[in-house]
């Protein structure tokens, strides 16, 4: 018995590492264009500190590195595209997926495109550190301050917590029929041998 049990625990372990394990591929840029170019190619472009970062599926069982994170900004200055003095562009999660990895409080210069009607910031766009974006300044020239005084808010959950659960629960009952699945095919092995 104690060698259907180490058998059945090894063909778990390798059903779940050739099953479960989906295709990853690490993001690939072509450098960015001048600030001209970039300026013309993007939806909008605007400085501003990141007051606020959500996570929508922070919650859920399971995460891609594609999964989105919702940014809000408190703009400073604009060149093209908005007008309000908050904006929410999205990311993705990491940089492995061209996510560009903001931090809370620090001030950037963004260059947005605009996907699905939303803001979009990838790291293959000349975003950067505000303190780090001096030439880029120089180039597009004095800003406008926002002409509209707005009140965003990134603390949305649009997926039901019942969605949650039942996504968990999905992915234990696949766990456990991949388990049984195993000690049945361990099982059968063993009485052959017999």
């Amino acid at each position: 018995m104690k060698r259907v049990m180490g058998l059945t625990f090894l063909v778990t372990i390798a059903l779940t590492l050739f099953i479960l394990p989906s295709s990853s591929f690490a993001c690939s840029c072509v450098p960015p264009d001048s600030p001209e170019k970039e300026l013309e190619r993007s939806a909008a472009v605007f400085s501003g500190k990141v007051i606020d970062i959500q996570d929508r599926n922070i919650n859920f069982p399971t995460f891609s590195s594609a999964d989105p994170l919702f940014v809000r900004f408190e703009v400073d200055l604009i060149w093209k595209g908005v007008t309000q003095s908050q904006v929410i562009a999205s990311t993705m999660r990491d940089s492995a997926s061209c996510g560009f990895e903001f931090i809370e409080n620090n001030e950037y210069l963004v260059y947005a495109t605009e996907v699905d009607g939303e803001l979009q910031v990838t790291m293959c766009s000349r975003t950067s550190l505000l303190s780090s974006a001096q030439d880029d300044i120089k180039v597009l020239g004095t800003g406008e301050g926002p002409t509209e005084k707005v009140e965003l808010t990134t603390k949305t959950d649009d997926t039901p917590s019942e969605t949650k659960f039942n996504s968990g629960f999905t992915l234990l009952i696949f766990g456990a029929v991949i388990l049984v699945l195993a000690i049945v095919l361990v099982y059968i092995i063993w009485r052959r041998k017999k």
